[in-house]
């Protein structure tokens, strides 16, 4: 959760388009923002500060610039995490420098707590999108095929059947690889923990468990890893 930000930098945090159409300026662009409640150890941060002769700090301590861009991760303590980052940059080479201020608040939670709370949040994007599927309805099985060039934060995808029992769940075989990046899939069971796995480039994540119905769908939940974007997703769900 973002506390305090400056309205020219939340225009251009996690916006691509919009960042490449703002011209000269100073402002801090993150790859990804950081999740609101997470049940994490650590947050990773990754961006850029824009401007001439930029510099920055993370709650007072320098953080190093090499061509503008940073990458670091912070460690959580359970509860309330505020992270102030303070930025300077000229916005011409003839200009006088100016500071900016941008915050963020990361809530650390027991991983109980977010599987039984916060399972079904979701505040990312996914870009690229491609779909396609067969059986369902009154087929005795469906499967579906999601490929998607970029995802940012969580993102939750659904599915339903009409030959499935509306409880005590359904049997999800999930596969999923991607190009880029690390993201962690998982699904709800009607009891016991949330099942999830982790794909990486070269090293697909499978995974096998009961999906529990949510608002008449089953839900699969889709999250990128390491503060940074995933790319070139490809997952499959049969049921």
């Amino acid at each position: 959760m973002r506390t305090g930000a400056f309205l020219t930098v939340v225009a251009v945090l996690g916006w691509g388009g919009l960042w490449g159409c703002q011209g000269k300026g100073v402002a801090l662009k993150l790859d990804m923002d950081p999740p609101s409640v997470t049940p994490a150890e650590s947050q990773a941060f990754s961006g850029q500060v824009r401007g001439v002769e930029p510099s920055l700090t993370l709650n007072g301590t320098p953080v190093v610039l090499q061509d503008g861009r940073f990458e670091l991760t912070q460690p959580l303590k359970d509860g309330a995490n505020v992270f102030t980052f303070v930025f300077s940059a000229k916005p011409g080479a003839d200009a006088a420098a100016e500071q900016k201020t941008d915050r963020f608040e990361v809530k650390r939670v027991p991983q109980e707590v977010f599987d039984a709370e916060h399972f079904y949040g979701s505040s990312g994007s996914m870009s690229g999108i491609k779909r396609s599927g067969s059986g369902g309805l009154l087929a005795d099985k469906a499967e579906s095929r999601l490929q998607a060039d970029e995802l940012s934060g969580a993102r939750l995808e659904e599915y339903s059947h009409e030959n499935r029992p509306p409880r005590d769940g359904m049997p999800l075989d999930i596969s999923l690889s991607v190009g880029q990046g690390r993201v962690r899939v998982s699904v709800k069971p009607e009891k016991g923990p949330v099942a999830s796995a982790v794909a990486a480039p070269n090293a697909p994540a499978t995974l096998q468990a009961p999906a529990q119905l949510h608002h008449s769908k089953y839900t699969v939940r889709l999250e990128a890893l390491d503060g940074k974007p995933a790319r070139q997703l490809d997952l499959k769900v049969s049921y």
